[in-house]
C-alpha cells in the first residue's frame, strides 16, 4: 500500500511540476499593454478597442485599457498615464489629447524602458513611433476632391475641432498646403475648436451665409454632420461638403445624398496595427516611425460597395 501511495504521490508531483513549468513558461510568453484612449464614446474609439483586442487575443497578450471622461479632458489623461507608468506593463499605447504634451511621458518611459506607441493620434514634442492614418494625406485627398467639383475659383471654408490634436491640425495643414502651392482654391475661413455637432453647425452657418463659401471641408464626422444639418436649413444643396470618419450616420448621410464625400479611416485597422507592431517590437523588430492605415475616399456611388465589404470583413472577424 506504500508504494502504490508513494508512486500516486511521485507521479502528482511529476504532473504538477510539469503543470508549473509549462505555466511560467507561457508566463515568459504573455505581454502585458497599457492602453490609454482619447475616449470610448465614439463609434471610432471603439473600433480601435475592438482591433486592439483581437490582435492581443491572437498574440497572448493582456490589455489594460483606460480612457479619460472625453477628447479634451487633456489633464485627466496626464494623471491616468502617469498612474499607468506604475503598472507592470511590458509597452505602452495612448492617444494624446493633447499632442504637444508628450515630452514628459517620452522621458519617464525610456528611464523605465518602457516603449511608447501614438494610436490614431501623433506627438507634436517627442519622436514616437505612430499608428494611424496619414492626416496629411487626407488633407490633400479633401483638396483634391474640391478642387476637382468645385473649381480653381472656388471659396473654401474649413470647420476643425481642436488644434491640441494632430489628427485634426495635420489635416488642416495638408489641406493648407496644396491650396497655397497650386494657388487654385482660396481657403477663405476656417473655424476652430467646433468640437461638437453645435458648434460645427453654427460655424457652417456663418461661413454658407457670411462667407459666401462654395465648399466646407470638415475634419470630422460629427463636424460634418453638423454642416449637413446647416446646409439643409439653409437650402444650400450647391455648396460641397466633404467630411472624415467611418461613423454609421457619416456613411448614411453619404448614401442619402446629404453629405457629398467623406474620407474613411478604418479604426478596426489602427488598433489591430497598434499592437502588432507593439508585439513586433517587443520581439526584436523595430518599428516604423510612422504606419500608415491606408484611407479611402467614398461617393454616393461608391459608398454601398465600401459598406458591403465593412459589413462582410465585421462578419468574419466575429466568428
Amino acid at each position: 500500500m506504500k508504494k502504490i501511495w508513494f508512486c500516486a504521490a511521485f507521479l502528482l508531483t511529476v504532473l504538477l511540476g510539469g503543470c508549473s513549468a509549462d505555466f511560467r513558461e507561457e508566463q515568459k510568453t504573455l505581454y502585458t499593454f497599457g492602453v490609454v484612449l482619447k475616449t470610448l464614446d465614439a463609434e471610432h474609439w471603439m473600433e480601435i478597442r475592438a482591433g486592439m483586442e483581437s490582435a492581443a487575443n491572437e498574440r497572448g497578450v493582456r490589455i489594460v485599457l483606460q480612457y479619460p471622461s472625453s477628447e479634451l479632458a487633456a489633464e485627466e489623461q496626464k494623471i491616468i498615464l502617469r498612474d499607468m507608468l506604475a503598472e507592470p506593463i511590458d509597452a505602452l499605447l495612448f492617444s494624446p489629447c493633447d499632442s504637444g504634451d508628450t515630452a514628459w511621458l517620452a522621458s519617464e518611459a525610456e528611464a523605465l524602458g518602457l516603449p511608447l506607441f501614438t494610436v490614431d493620434t501623433g506627438a507634436a514634442d517627442s519622436e514616437l513611433p505612430y499608428i494611424g492614418s496619414d492626416n496629411r494625406g487626407i488633407g490633400r485627398m479633401a483638396y483634391e476632391y474640391l478642387l476637382e467639383t468645385v473649381g480653381k475659383d472656388g471659396k473654401v471654408g474649413i470647420i476643425t475641432g481642436t488644434s491640441r490634436q494632430d489628427s485634426l491640425s495635420d489635416r488642416v495643414s495638408g489641406f493648407r498646403f496644396f491650396c497655397t502651392r497650386d494657388g487654385k482654391m482660396e481657403v477663405a475661413c476656417m473655424d476652430t475648436n467646433c468640437n461638437d455637432y453645435v458648434g460645427a453647425y453654427r460655424a457652417a452657418c456663418r461661413q454658407i451665409k457670411e462667407e459666401k463659401v462654395s465648399a466646407i471641408f470638415c475634419t470630422s464626422g460629427v463636424i460634418g454632420m453638423g454642416a449637413v444639418t446647416a446646409r439643409e436649413e439653409l437650402g444650400r444643396n450647391d455648396v460641397r461638403l466633404i467630411a472624415v470618419d467611418t461613423q454609421r450616420d457619416v456613411l448614411n448621410a453619404v448614401r442619402e445624398g446629404r453629405l457629398d464625400a467623406l474620407i474613411t479611416q478604418s479604426g478596426y485597422e489602427i488598433g489591430y496595427q497598434a499592437v502588432a507592431d507593439a508585439y513586433a517590437s517587443l520581439n526584436g523588430e523595430t518599428p516604423p516611425p510612422a504606419h500608415y492605415i491606408p484611407n479611402t475616399l467614398l461617393t454616393a456611388e461608391t459608398v454601398d460597395a465600401f459598406l458591403e465589404e465593412k459589413e462582410a470583413y465585421e462578419k468574419s472577424i466575429a466568428r
